[in-house]
């Protein structure tokens, strides 16, 4: 499979429930994760080769173990794979041995997650968008249909996992099935979760299974599914004052099941991490500590935003490792807690945490990480100090007999959690005597024989205390530090800056050496060489990412080439679909743009005064008879657009845009489902358009629910009064009435549709005494059509239930006739790339500032020279109510929307006018950018596209 796999589909059995064999290699019990035997606690970052190229793969994996990690987790996204029904591929960008080679020669182990569902904010959560045409699925469910599908990409993906394992040709220690099942309505968590372990036993998966709780419910993650490990995916607040009495509960819970807590998800801040392990947490996951982009059509919409959001094209929530690769200061925290775990060994990796025996005074927040301690395993404990204020403080620990420390002060400075060492052992490291207690960290370890080096680090306006009681002990240089000495033990001090190498000969002729670094300088720190030296990472000046932009970028040759309406021509194959409308994926459009056209019924004699999109997403721009209409953001719902002023309209054009599927279901709108389909399922031409808020008839009834008939006195005009629509009603709470009134019907028109923007109360609507459906906040849309006789009057009774006068909003009724003559083509990126190469030719020279009408559509090109594609590149696009699509050498590499006067939805994710360029995907020689703009309001306008490295 390393080389392009594109096959149809074929038929694929297995015996299901089919038991597989145990991988010897690895285990989670209660008190530790064992790998080849040895107890360890993973340190895992996601790092996801679907969202970095192919050619930097081996550089973000090599940063990950540099940073201090031994582990990675692994999303593969089933439509990354199968990108039409039934094609599979898995080469090229996608080549998943290729990249589980190089975690394994990097020393990685992979915590693999192939779903079927991955959330990870990828279109759809990674089912493909061709299953949302059953809507007899259930998706994420125990639904023989959804089962069947999983089982296609199953039998793909799991094999290959099966042959990475730790044992075998790779080193995936575990797999994942689905992802935070919790958050949704599975109606069987337990009958679904079991038959995908059973699929993955039959394709010879032996590591161990988990599925993972996103809001801590393990029933409805795992369905207690036998032979399936609960795992937590923990989003506190980094300085919850509570929050390790909620770890360490769910490790007591897990523990009595028979696993370990294993934290598969959390924040990316080093100081929750380290919080996380001293309550004793095993596996410590933080979620996307290496950036990356979601190149292409695979951004998702989700509910981050208000309530829409869509994600950005940059995929980068400040972790670690920038989406360019640079290293971020957390990366060197991240080394620093790599170091202590490496230090203190197996020791720690089967700790318990237990209550503490000391009491912590200080001038901050007791947290409750400073109420337990980890007993580590053959003595010694390690004791957590995290400091959840935000600002400097002190601290000094009083319990069994004594206080430390006892000569110098202790500081706790905002955002730390340092890790210290009590009554600890020296012979884990093998020396005889104790470490009694020490106010610095472990940060490295190297034993010889007869040496031990200790590398400890604190904070750089901080003392260290270290405390020793070791036999015979004899000071051979203090290294800076000030020695106490009495009967029991030695006490090192070390005031703020100090940096010392302390040698300490024992009794026995063996050598302790004690090296103090500040923290900066300890997160620099690569190895102790067997000589005994220090070996540091090089500093270069502007460590992080860079700001400044390229000054050659200026000098850029712009080409512009204007698209005729829309973009319409973009597209090459049309599908007829006669007179209904259908949604994108059911007319086998699964990603990208989309184009529909259609006409008016005949005869088309009246003005049209607006045109009405139903069951619509995610962007649509509507031109009528070559004139541009507007843009709407419907979220899965109705949408209406005016025309100003009115016209006489033939023709229909409305261009679509599937931003992504969403990740995440909701029902607060139509199109956050999982199961949302794109596009629209009709539109109607508006003819008339009625805004009745006075003179309803009006009287006062009990509060009726949904679907409820109206009851024959309840519409009864000797006891009505007659009132303008929201006003007051009773004193009695909840205020219940009900408003009705009639309308005439037009001969020649065909649809009916309520809209009640702004309402923030309950309006249950009925047509001619029938229940017609609700009126939602985010979906104030009913369609009245089904119970009109055009042939009459057409009565509308609105129920209207609030408390304390919410608003009732505006009543709008819209009437006309639907569009006809439908057909639709789609674009995806391979049809762009090639219509920006054929569109060169017909280019014409322009600087920037470019400006572009609302609706207009064009192509701006320039070609970078090699000088500038020496490095990566990043580019931030500068301007106004701009919709932009950028490609760069026949890749798709982002999609920006910059904010102005037009419509824009929320967009979240990341950097929102950023675009990378990486440097395997530049050509020698110059390389070629092409913009696919769009005006989006009055002010559009692209000022400067600025380069910068990363």
């Amino acid at each position: 499979m390393n080389e392009m796999n594109t096959v149809n589909e074929r038929n694929v059995t297995h015996e299901a429930g089919q038991k597989g064999s145990v991988n010897p290699n690895v285990r989670f019990e209660r008190d530790a994760v064992y790998i080849g035997g040895t107890p360890v606690i993973l340190l895992c970052s996601s790092l996801f080769y679907f969202r970095i190229p192919r050619g930097l793969w081996k550089d973000r994996l090599h940063k990950v173990r540099e940073a201090g990690y031994n582990a990675i987790d692994v999303y593969f996204p089933w439509n990354h794979h199968e990108r039409e029904p039934g094609v599979w591929d898995f080469g090229g960008e996608r080549d998943v041995e290729a990249f589980l080679k190089l975690a394994a020669e990097e020393g990685l182990w992979v915590v693999a997650r192939p779903g079927p569902y991955i959330c990870s904010e990828w279109d759809g959560g990674a089912l493909p968008a061709h299953l949302l045409t059953d809507r007899s699925m259930r998706l994420r469910d125990n639904d023989p249909n959804f089962l069947r599908a999983t089982d296609r990409w199953f039998s793909r993906i799991l094999p290959i996992l099966s042959r990475f394992e730790l044992g075998k040709d790779g080193t995936v220690i575990a797999v994942q099935l689905d992802n935070e099942l919790d958050f949704y309505d599975c109606q069987d968590p337990s009958g679904y979760i079991s038959a995908l372990r059973d699929m993955a036993l039959a394709y010879g998966v032996s590591v161990p299974l988990f599925a993972c709780a996103g809001q801590g419910d393990l029933y409805r993650a795992t369905g207690h599914a036998e032979g399936v490990m609960p795992t937590c995916n923990f989003y506190p607040n980094d300085r919850e004052p509570a929050f390790e009495d909620k770890v360490v509960r769910y490790a007591q819970t897990l523990g009595g099941r028979g696993y370990p807590l294993c934290v598969t998800e959390t924040n990316r801040s080093h100081f929750l991490l380290r919080r996380l392990l001293a309550g004793g947490a095993k596996l410590l996951g933080p979620y996307l500590q290496a950036s990356g982009t979601d190149f292409g059509f695979t951004n998702a919409i989700n509910n981050w935003g208000k309530p829409l959001a869509f994600l950005t094209s940059d995929y980068d929530f400040h972790g670690m490792i920038t989406p360019g690769g640079a290293k971020r200061e957390e990366f060197y925290e991240g080394r620093l807690l790599g170091g202590f775990l490496r230090s203190m060994g197996s020791s720690l990796a089967k700790a318990a945490t237990v209550p503490s025996f000391f009491s912590v005074q200080t001038d901050l927040t007791v947290s409750a990480g400073m109420r337990y301690v980890l007993a580590l395993d053959g003595g010694g404990y390690v004791i957590a100090l995290p400091n959840v204020d935000g600002k400097d403080g002190s601290a000094a620990l009083h319990g069994d007999g004594q206080v430390i420390p006892q000569y110098t002060s202790l500081r706790l400075a905002p955002d730390r959690c340092p890790l210290l060492l009590y009554e600890f052992p020296l012979q884990h490291w093998g020396l005889e005597g104790r470490l009694r207690y020490s106010t610095a960290e472990p940060a490295a370890v190297r034993s010889s024989e007869q040496k031990l080096i200790l590398v400890l680090t604190a904070e750089k306006d901080a003392e260290s205390e270290i405390a020793l009681s070791v036999p015979d002990a004899a000071v051979v240089a203090d290294g800076g530090a000030e020695v106490y000495r009495n009967e029991q033990e030695l006490v090192l001090c070390y005031r703020p800056g100090a940096e010392g190498c302390t040698e300490i000969r024992l009794g026995d002729g063996s050598l302790l050496e004690i090296r103090l670094l500040e923290r900066h300088r300890a997160s620099r720190l690569l190895e102790i060489l067997p000589g005994g030296e220090l070996r540091f990472e090089e500093e270069t000046a502007g460590e992080g990412e860079a700001s400044e932009s390229v000054a050659e970028a200026e000098t850029l040759n712009w080409r512009k080439v204007t698209l005729p309406l829309g973009g319409a021509a973009l597209p090459q194959r049309w599908l007829e679909l006669g007179d209904q409308a259908v949604h994108l994926e059911e007319a086998g459009i699964y990603r990208g743009m989309a184009w529909y056209e259609a006409k008016r019924r005949e005869p088309a004699k009246q003005p049209v005064v607006g045109v009405l999109l139903q069951d619509a997403g995610d962007i649509l721009s509507v031109y009528t008879d070559g004139t541009y209409a507007g843009t709407v953001i419907p979220g899965g719902g109705h949408a209406y657009i005016p025309l100003d002023p009115p016209a006489v309209v033939s023709d229909l054009l409305i261009r679509a845009e599937i931003w992504g599927h969403t990740n995440f279901d909701d029902s607060i709108l139509p199109g956050l489902r999982l199961n949302a389909l794109k596009g629209l399922s009709r539109a109607v031409m508006v003819t008339r358009q009625v805004s009745p808020m006075s003179n309803w008839n009006f009287q006062t009834c009990s509060p009726k629910q949904a679907g409820e008939p109206l009851a024959a006195g309840e519409l009864d005009p000797g006891f009505c009064s007659i009132q303008s629509w929201g006003g007051w009603m009773t004193t009695r709470l909840p205020e219940s009435g009900i408003y009705w009134k009639t309308f005439t019907a037009s001969a020649d028109a065909d649809r009916w549709v309520l809209h009640v923007p702004g309402a923030a109360c309950v309006v249950r609507v009925y047509v001619n005494r029938q229940y017609a459906g609700e009126i939602v906040q985010s979906l104030p849309f009913v369609d009245l059509t089904p119970y009109i006789d055009r042939d009459g009057e057409i009565e509308i009774a609105l129920y209207l239930e609030r408390r304390d006068h919410q608003a009732a909003g505006r009543v709008m009724l819209y009437e006309g006739s639907d569009a006809v003559h439908w057909r639709v083509a789609g674009c995806q990126e391979e049809q762009l790339w090639q219509a920006s190469e054929e569109a060169a030719g017909q280019a014409a020279a322009c600087e920037l500032p470019v400006p572009l009408l609302p609706g207009e559509w064009a192509w701006l090109q320039t070609e970078l020279p090699a000088g500038l594609a020496a490095k990566c590149r990043k580019l931030r696009c500068e301007g106004r109510s701009m919709k932009i699509t950028a490609f760069f050498n026949g890749h798709l590499v982002g999609r920006v929307w910059l904010e102005g006067a037009g419509v824009r939805p929320h967009m979240t994710g990341g950097g929102q006018d950023v675009i990378y360029l990486p440097e395997p995907w530049y050509r020698e020689g110059s390389s070629r950018l092409s913009l696919l703009v769009e005006g989006a309001g009055d002010d559009a306008e692209l000022r400067r596209v600025a380069f910068m490295p990363v």
